[in-house]
């Protein structure tokens, strides 16, 4: 979630690039309707939003689904930064990033999230 079109139109490219769905919106209100309809397997979330802040929104999303937040921001601030973590981020890219590094640390909070891939059980 950003409210920067464009910035909604590079992360929905690099993501889909990469083999993901992706469904975004800039309105945090809207956001909180998507994690009850869509269920996302992650959030991607921008620490600056109309009306709210992702540091505020953090804690709702998190309210309605277990699922790994990124941050994206322009605020590199360590201050910044630790808040996030302490509220719940499970990683925190600053602006501007590459597609590829993107696609990489949603990759990883995924594989975090889910573990790795589970083996069938051996026959002993």
């Amino acid at each position: 979630m950003d409210d920067d079109a464009q910035a909604l139109r590079f992360v929905r490219d690099a993501l889909t690039e990469a083999g993901c769905e992706v469904t975004a919106t800039g309105d945090p209100q809207e956001a909180l309707k998507l994690m009850e309809r869509e269920q996302p397997r992650l959030v991607l979330l921008d620490l600056a939003l109309p009306g709210t802040d992702g540091i505020e929104l953090i804690q709702d999303i998190l309210r309605i689904a277990d699922v790994p937040v990124i941050f994206l921001s322009g605020y590199g601030q360590d201050q910044v930064i630790a808040r996030a973590f302490e509220m719940g981020a499970d990683d925190y890219i600053v602006k501007p990033f590459s597609p590829t590094e993107l696609a990489a640390r949603v990759q990883a909070a995924l594989r975090r999230r889910t573990g790795p891939g589970r083996l069938a059980p051996s026959e002993s």
